[in-house]
C-alpha cells in the first residue's frame, strides 16, 4: 500500500468535505514518525487497543505491513472511543455504526463504509492528525443526528413471548402455580403481564414450562403431572451430571437467569433464550445417571436407620437387624418387604417406649401391646377403626408405590410416633381438672377466677381489663406462653384430676400512643425482628420473625410519653420495635483488604457467591475445625459481617474466628466448571500440581477447547484451571471462560439488511473494537453466549461478532 502514490486527507471545514491532493509516496518509517506525532498531539496515546495502549502498538511497528496494521487499529480505536462517548448502550453503538450516513456526499453508504473509506484514503498520508480529526468530526456530527431506538422492552418482550407460545401451544397450556396458590396456564400469565415485575414472572413461568416440556420429551415420560413422572423429573433436577459440581436444578437456574431480560439486557431473543434452556436440559439428561426408585429408597432407609440409631432393632418377621435386612435389598420387591419390616419394628419399639414396657416378648408385655392395638381409635379421622387398623393404613399410605415412588421414611415414623403418643394417652383419660386464672400486678394478686377443663379439651382464656394497667405476659406453671393480645388457647392431657394455675401479669400503662405515619422500615438486626400483637410490644406473635435486610411498609409510629419513637405499626395488630429497624435502606456492603486466616467454628458453614452473603452456593459447606486463607473483610452497615476466601467466595463472620497462626496453604482449589480455549501460540503446558511446578511434558495445542472442573486461586487471584485429574493449565494460556459450542470453521461477513455493509466486532464486554468489511473471511472457534444473551461467533483473542451477521462453513 505504501509503495504507490496515495491521497493526503486534509481536515474538512465547516461546510466542505476533506480535500484530497496527490502526494509522493513516503517510507513507512517517515509515516510512522508522522503518526506518532499526531497521536501525541491528540493525547490519544493511552487509548487501549486489544489490551495495549496506542503508544505501545506504535512502538511495536517494525516494517511496512505492521505499520499498515497499526494505522488501521489506531484509527478504529479512536472511532470506537468517540462512538462510546456518544452512546452508552452497546446496541446503540452497533446501530449507529450500521446506520446510513446523513452526509450528502456519502449518500447510500453506511457510517461503517464511510469511516472505512476515510481510513483507507488516509493510509498513505503524512498529516495523520488531519485524518484522525476528520474521523472524529464525521463521527461526532453523525452521532448528534442519530436517534437510538426507543422501543418499550416490556412490550417487546411480552409480544415475543406471546408469539413464541402461539408457535408452541403445548408449552402455553402447561399449568403454573400463582402466588395465591391457584394455578393458571403459561399463556394466561404472559397475557396478564403489564410491567417489568409481572413480565419477569411471566418469563420465569415460560422458562420453567420449557424445562418441564423438554424433560418430558427427553426422559420419554407419558405426562408431567403423575407422581411417577414428577418423581423422575425431581430426581433429574436434584442429581449432578457427570463431572458437574452442582446439581442440575442449579445449573438450569443459572441458565434461566442468564437468559432472562434484565436492566443490563432489557430485550432478549425468545427463541434463542429458550433454545439455550432446552440445550441445558438435553445436556443434563444425557450426562446424568438416575438411580432406580428402589435404590433411592434403600439409600434413604439406610440413612434414616443410621441417623436414628435404630438399625440394631430386630426385623419382626425376617429376623436379624434392620440394617442387615435393608443392606440385602436388590430389587423393588425386596425394598417393599424391608420397608414394611422396618416400619413394624419402629412401631413396636415406639409402643414399648410409650407404654413403659421392659420388653416386647413376655406375656404381660405382649398382652399390653395387644390391648393397645385392639382399642378403638380416638382419632375422628379413623372412626370405627382399631389402633392396629390405623397403623396398617398409615404404613400402607407411606410405602413406595406408583402414586408415591419415593416417600420419606422419616415422615412415616413421625406419623406413627405421634399417633402412638395420642393412643396411649387416650387409654388413660378420666375426669376433669380445674384451671385457676390469677391476675398479678406489682407482685400482688388483684383478681382470681376459675374454670374446669376435660383432658385434651381446648378452651380460650382471656386477659381481664384493669384501669391504668396493660397486659404484659402470661405463664402456666411458671412457663411463659405465647398469646395474641392476651388470648391463650389452653389444652392439657391428664390421667387424673389436678389443678393448673394460669398467671396473667400486668404492668403500669406505658403511656404509648400511635399516630398515622406511612413509610418504610428496614430490618437491621442480624437476628431479625420479632412481631408483637399489642402497641406496648409485650405480646409477641408466635413464629413470626422478620429477616434482616427485608423492607416493610409501616402505617403508624408508636411514641412513648416523652415523644420518642419506640415502635411501628406494620398493619392491623402487628408491631415491631424501633430498636430492631431503621427508616433508611440497609447500607452498602463495603470491603477491606485483609490477609489472614480464619478457623471454622460452626459445622456445615455455608459459602456464598455474593459479598452481601445472600446467595448460598449449593452443595458447598465448610467443616468445623478447618482453616482458610482470607483476603478481605466484609462490612455491612459498618459492622464486620464476613470474609472473602478469594474470588466470589464469602463466609459469614459469626461462623468463624480469626486465627493467629500464619496460613500455610498458598493455593485454594474452588469447585467450578466451564470451558476454556487455548490461545497461546505455543499451546498450554500441563502441570501435575496446582502450583504449576511439576511439568508433565504435555502441551495442549492452540485453538483446542477443554472442560475444567476446578479453579485454582493463589493468594486470592485466579491462576490456573484443573482440566481433569491432576492436570492443571495456566490462566495466562487460555482465552476466555465463556463456553464455546458448535460453530467452528470459516466465518463470512454478510449483514442481512445490506450485504455491502461491514459489521462491528465486539469484545466480551460488548464494546465495539473495529469494523470488518463485507465478504471478508475469518476463522471462527465456536459460538458463545455473551452477557446480552445473544449468540456470537468467537474470532479468537476476545473478538466476537453476532451469529446473524454472517455464516460459518
Amino acid at each position: 500500500m505504501l509503495t504507490t502514490a496515495g491521497p493526503t486527507v486534509q481536515a474538512a471545514g465547516t461546510d466542505d468535505a476533506a480535500k484530497v491532493t496527490a502526494a509522493e509516496p513516503a517510507s513507512w518509517e517517515t509515516q510512522l514518525a508522522a503518526l506518532k506525532s499526531a497521536v501525541a498531539a491528540g493525547n490519544w496515546g493511552n487509548l487501549t487497543v486489544n489490551n495495549q495502549t496506542v503508544s505501545a502498538v506504535l512502538a511495536g511497528v517494525t516494517d511496512e505491513a505492521s505499520f499498515n496494521s497499526a494505522w488501521s487499529e489506531v484509527a478504529q480505536t479512536i472511532i470506537s472511543n468517540t462512538v462510546a462517548s456518544k452512546f452508552a448502550k452497546p446496541a446503540d453503538q452497533t446501530a449507529f455504526i450500521q446506520a446510513q450516513s446523513t452526509d450528502a456526499q456519502y449518500a447510500g453508504k453506511t457510517n461503517a463504509e464511510v469511516l472505512s473509506e476515510i481510513i483507507q484514503s488516509g493510509a498513505a498520508a503524512l498529516d495523520f492528525g488531519a485524518v484522525l480529526n476528520h474521523l472524529i468530526t464525521y463521527t461526532t456530527t453523525e452521532a448528534d443526528q442519530f436517534q437510538p431506538a426507543t422501543d418499550d422492552p416490556v412490550k417487546t418482550n411480552k409480544n415475543n413471548l406471546t408469539a413464541f407460545l402461539q408457535a408452541n401451544s403445548k408449552i402455553g397450556q402447561l399449568l403454573v402455580e400463582k402466588k395465591d396458590g391457584t394455578t393458571t396456564t403459561v399463556t394466561a400469565i404472559v397475557a396478564q403481564a403489564a410491567d417489568a415485575d409481572s413480565l419477569a414472572q411471566a418469563w420465569s413461568a415460560v422458562a420453567q414450562a420449557v424445562i418441564t416440556n423438554e424433560m418430558q420429551a427427553k426422559l420419554n415420560l407419558p405426562d408431567t403431572t403423575s407422581a411417577a413422572s414428577r418423581n423422575t423429573m425431581s430426581k433429574l433436577l436434584a442429581a449432578k451430571a457427570n463431572v458437574a459440581t452442582v446439581a442440575n436444578n442449579q445449573v438450569l437456574a443459572n441458565v434461566v437467569a442468564a437468559n432472562t431480560p434484565s436492566t443490563e439486557n432489557p430485550e432478549l431473543n425468545v427463541a434463542t433464550a429458550m433454545g439455550n434452556i432446552c440445550e441445558a436440559v438435553d445436556s443434563a439428561v444425557a450426562n446424568t445417571q438416575l438411580a432406580a426408585d428402589w435404590q433411592e429408597n434403600k439409600d434413604s432407609l439406610l440413612a434414616f436407620l443410621q441417623s436414628s440409631n435404630l438399625g440394631s432393632l430386630t426385623a419382626p418377621t425376617a429376623g436379624g437387624s434392620l440394617t442387615a435386612l435393608v443392606n440385602g435389598v436388590q430389587d423393588t420387591a425386596g425394598l417393599t418387604k424391608a420397608w414394611g419390616e422396618t416400619a413394624q419394628a419402629v412401631l413396636i419399639n415406639e409402643m414399648q417406649t410409650k407404654l413403659g414396657l421392659a420388653d416386647t416378648t413376655s406375656v404381660a408385655s405382649r398382652s399390653k401391646l395387644a390391648d393397645l392395638l385392639n382399642t378403638k381409635s380416638s382419632d375422628t379421622h379413623y372412626s370405627g377403626d382399631t389402633n392396629g387398623d390405623v397403623f396398617e393404613k398409615v404404613i400402607a399410605a407411606n410405602t413406595p408405590s406408583a402414586a408415591n415412588p419415593t416417600p420419606n421414611f422419616a415422615t412415616l415414623v413421625t406419623s406413627l410416633r405421634s399417633y402412638v403418643t395420642d393412643a396411649v394417652k387416650a387409654e388413660n383419660l378420666i375426669g376433669q381438672s380445674q384451671v385457676v386464672i390469677r391476675d398479678w400486678a406489682n407482685g400482688l394478686i388483684i383478681n382470681q377466677r376459675s374454670t374446669t377443663v376435660t383432658s385434651r379439651q381446648t378452651i380460650p382464656l382471656y386477659a381481664a381489663a384493669h384501669d391504668g394497667l396493660s397486659f404484659d405476659s402470661v405463664k402456666i406453671d411458671g412457663v411463659t406462653q405465647n398469646t395474641t393480645n392476651g388470648t391463650l388457647n389452653f389444652s392439657r392431657t391428664f390421667s387424673q384430676s389436678t389443678t393448673y394455675y394460669v398467671d396473667y401479669y400486668f404492668i403500669k400503662s406505658t403511656g404509648y400512643t400511635e399516630k398515622d405515619a406511612r413509610g418504610m422500615v428496614y430490618i437491621k438486626n442480624t437476628n431479625g425482628a420479632a412481631l408483637y400483637s399489642n402497641m406496648n410490644m409485650t405480646a409477641q406473635i408466635t413464629d413470626r420473625n422478620l429477616k434482616q435486610g427485608t423492607a416493610w411498609a409501616s402505617y403508624k409510629k408508636v411514641y412513648d410519653a416523652q415523644g420518642n419513637v419506640v415502635g411501628y405499626n406494620l398493619g392491623g395488630q402487628q408491631y415491631v420495635k424501633a430498636s430492631d429497624v431503621q427508616e433508611t435502606p440497609i447500607g452498602d456492603v463495603t470491603t477491606q483488604t485483609f490477609n489472614g486466616v480464619v478457623s471454622v467454628i460452626n459445622p456445615w458453614t455455608p459459602v456464598y457467591s455474593d459479598s452481601a452473603m445472600t446467595k448460598q452456593i449449593n452443595n458447598w459447606t465448610l467443616d468445623a475445625g478447618t482453616r482458610w486463607q482470607v483476603f478481605q473483610k466484609v462490612f455491612i452497615d459498618g459492622k464486620l459481617a464476613g470474609y472473602n476466601l478469594g474470588g466470589q467466595q464469602f463466609i459469614k463472620a459469626n461462623a468463624v474466628q480469626e486465627s493467629t497462626t500464619p496460613s500455610t496453604p498458598q493455593q485454594q482449589i474452588i469447585p467450578n466448571s466451564g470451558v476454556v480455549s487455548i490461545i497461546s501460540p505455543y499451546g498450554a503446558r500441563v502441570y501435575s500440581d496446582a502450583a504449576m511446578t511439576k511439568d508433565t511434558g504435555r502441551v495442549l495445542p492452540q485453538g483446542a477447547r477443554y472442560q475444567y472442573n476446578n479453579e485454582v486461586y493463589t493468594k486470592g487471584q485466579l491462576t490456573a484451571f484443573n482440566v481433569g485429574g491432576n492436570q492443571f493449565i495456566s490462566v495466562a494460556d487460555i482465552a476466555t471462560q465463556i463456553p464455546l459450542y458448535r460453530g467452528s470453521g470459516t466465518f463470512t461477513v454478510r449483514y442481512p439488511a445490506n450485504p455491502r455493509w461491514g459489521v462491528a466486532v465486539l469484545d466480551s464486554n460488548l464494546q465495539v473494537l473495529k469494523i470488518i468489511p463485507a465478504g471478508t473471511h475469518w476463522r471462527s472457534y465456536g459460538i458463545g453466549i455473551l452477557s446480552d444473551g445473544r449468540t456470537y461467533y468467537s474470532l479468537g483473542g476476545n473478538h466476537w461478532v453476532p451469529t446473524d451477521y454472517g455464516s460459518v462453513q
